[in-house]
């Protein structure tokens, strides 16, 4: 019997993750504080 088994990383919602970018963005945008941006936007992952 074939199968498919997903694991989703970055999931959204009530019960995420506190430390993952999206909660954080929300969080600032709400407050209206500036979110802290790390490096020159040259970063890239494979």
């Amino acid at each position: 019997m074939p199968t498919v088994s997903l694991r989703y990383f970055t999931v959204y919602g009530p019960r995420q993750r506190p430390d993952m970018a999206l909660h954080r963005l929300v969080e600032h945008g709400l407050a209206g504080t500036a979110f802290p941006l790390y490096g020159d936007g040259s970063q890239r992952r494979s």
